[in-house]
Formats: structure tokens, C-alpha cells, sequence
């Protein structure tokens, strides 16, 4: 799918791309200011890589102008008034949901767009400050005595630079931690999916030892499920 959206997306010539066909069974007829959630046999992956895809380009966008975040999410990603999982607009496989969640949610790029306007705001507080320092130095240099009004007004605006410089700083610390635990659930599907393969080639392996009467490789299913179980366990502790 990546290879396509190079392709399509540095060719002009092409138009429109067909991913595939999404099969799918609607759970019947509601009203129309419910939502209808809609149970998809045949494009999955798809969709998940489609809307993860997504979520690169809003988090891509949104470091440049914040306003991007909310767009992205209302136009693709959540159903902004709904609650629980209704929230989101794609609902993954059990094993699958905590990383994608993961990946909508968008803590840490909100509070990374709130630390960069607080380190503007300080940063056009330090400019106003220096202003008043340079129209200070101005009627000294004239020798004549500033303004009081001056000199009240720069250290205002030093005290003020040191709230946003605060506020900032909290920001950042916050979006550290929400970043570091959107990074723990992303290790944990993994742990998970491994788990899962795994199972799958004990599976295979238990098949193949049943048609063929090898003890081998019964035995070997069962260390390879066994690992797979602990595998699964571990990502609890």
C-alpha cells in the first residue's frame, strides 16, 4: 500500500487509485442521528493502514499550524460527540485496538501545539521587554532620564516570561508522559501480535504432526505454543 501512495502521490497522470474492494454487513436500519456501525469481513488491514496513514499526516500538518489536529480528526478519524469506543471511527481487533488508539488519540500533539504557542507567547514578551530596554538605553544616551513607566513596563514583562515560560515548560513535561505511554501500548501490540504469530505456528506445526504421526514435530508445536503463551502472559506484567 506504501508503494502505491509513492506512486500515485508523485504522479500527477494518476487520478485515482482502487485500493481494493471493503466487504462488509450492515447491522440493519437505524435512524439517522444514530450511529451505524458497519462489520467489515474483507479490508481490515486496509482501512487500518489507510487511517493510521492519516494520523501521520495530521500529526505532520498539526506542527505547523495546531488547527490541523481537529480537522483531521472530525473529517477521518473520531465521531467527536460519541462516547466509549464509538468514539473512534474504526474499531480493530481486540489485540489491535490499544496501538491504534494509541495512534488517534492526539494528548501529545495537543500539548506539544499548546507548549509552541506558550514558548511564542514568551518569546513575544521578550521582544516587547527588549523594546522598552532599547527606548530606555534611547534617552539615556540622550542623556535625559527615561520614563519611570519605561522600566516598570520591561520588568512586567520579565515577570510575565517566567508564568509562560513555566506554563511551556508543564506543557512539555506532559506531553513526555503521554508520549511515553502511547510508546508502551505501541510495545505491547507488538508483544502481542508476536504472541499471535507464534500460536499460529504452533497451530500449523500440531496439523502437521497430526497428519504425519511425527512425534517431532508435536513436540516442537507444543514448545512453540508454550513460548507463545508466556509471550502473551508477559505483556500483563
Amino acid at each position: 500500500m506504501w508503494d502505491d501512495i509513492v506512486r500515485t502521490g508523485g504522479n500527477d497522470a494518476i487520478a485515482v487509485h482502487f485500493i481494493g474492494s471493503i466487504v462488509y454487513i450492515e447491522q440493519g436500519l437505524v435512524p439517522t442521528t444514530l450511529l451505524s456501525p458497519l462489520l467489515v469481513i474483507d479490508g481490515q488491514q486496509r482501512l487500518t493502514s489507510v487511517l493510521i496513514a492519516l494520523c501521520a499526516l495530521r500529526d505532520h500538518a498539526a506542527s505547523g499550524d495546531p488547527q490541523e489536529t481537529e480537522r483531521f480528526n472530525e473529517l477521518y478519524l473520531v465521531n467527536k460527540y460519541a462516547k466509549d469506543v464509538s468514539y473512534y471511527r474504526l474499531l480493530p481487533t481486540q489485540s489491535d485496538r490499544e496501538a491504534f488508539f494509541a495512534c488517534v488519540k492526539t494528548d501529545a500533539t495537543r500539548l506539544q501545539a499548546q507548549a509552541s504557542d506558550q514558548w511564542a507567547y514568551y518569546q513575544a514578551k521578550g521582544i516587547k521587554g527588549a523594546v522598552e530596554e532599547a527606548t530606555r538605553a534611547a534617552w539615556q544616551a540622550a542623556n535625559k532620564t527615561p520614563p519611570e513607566i519605561l522600566e516598570q513596563t520591561a520588568q512586567r514583562y520579565a515577570r510575565e516570561q517566567e508564568g509562560i515560560k513555566k506554563q511551556a515548560e508543564e506543557k512539555e513535561r506532559e506531553r513526555d508522559e503521554k508520549s511515553k505511554e502511547a510508546d508502551q501500548l505501541l510495545a505491547r501490540h507488538h508483544g502481542f501480535a508476536n504472541a499471535v504469530a507464534l500460536f499460529q505456528i504452533a497451530i500449523a506445526l500440531g496439523a502437521v504432526a497430526a497428519l504425519t504421526h511425527t512425534r517431532t514435530v508435536w513436540l516442537g508445536s507444543m514448545v512453540v505454543g508454550a513460548v507463545a503463551i508466556v509471550l502473551f502472559a508477559s505483556q500483563f506484567v
